[in-house]
């Protein structure tokens, strides 16, 4: 699993002395918030590494 904060598509950019804006460019614009601080993938994550794979 690739978490945002890694990943190759999240784009974060300051936005004050200490504040910051962090997004995902390949998510819809209206959903495209991540919290990269947090130790998880965004539930909505088209990539295919952090699909959850179900074997029945």
């Amino acid at each position: 699993m690739v978490l945002c904060k890694d990943c190759k598509h999240c784009k974060t950019v300051p936005v004050g002395h200490v504040s910051f804006r962090s997004w995902c460019k390949i998510l819809p614009r209206k959903n495209r918030g991540v919290q990269i601080w947090r130790k998880m993938v965004r539930p909505g994550c088209p990539l295919k590494e952090n699909r959850e794979v179900r074997h029945e």
